[in-house]
């Protein structure tokens, strides 16, 4: 699973920390972000890219796909306003039923 998220808002200082996506309540791999520029507005790209493996249960559910935000360090504000866009890209691979990756 593939998401992009264009034109994030930082500002307000340093911007240090991470960002994740979570499938239902299972959390990908944290990707880190930052940005030591001044206060000053500015906008960025990010890419989250992660592998989800999907378990018999959740099979033929619908789950939520959310985007989280960690600030790790006490300075600038990440926000997404109308001026940023997202991108989803999902790819699906299948493996017998108790036979592994």
């Amino acid at each position: 699973m593939q998401v992009t998220l264009g034109g994030v808002r930082m500002a307000n200082g340093a911007v240090s920390g991470s960002m994740r996506l979570l499938l239902g309540t299972a959390p990908g791999s944290p990707i880190p972000i930052g940005d030591d520029q001044s206060g000053a507005v500015r906008r960025r790209t990010v890419l989250l890219s992660t592998e989800f493996p999907i378990d018999e249960d959740l099979r033929a559910t619908t789950q939520a796909l959310t985007v989280q935000t960690r600030i790790t360090a006490a300075g600038g504000d990440v926000q997404v306003d109308a001026l940023t866009w997202i991108t989803l890209n999902v790819e699906f691979s299948e493996a017998p039923d108790g036979g592994g990756a």
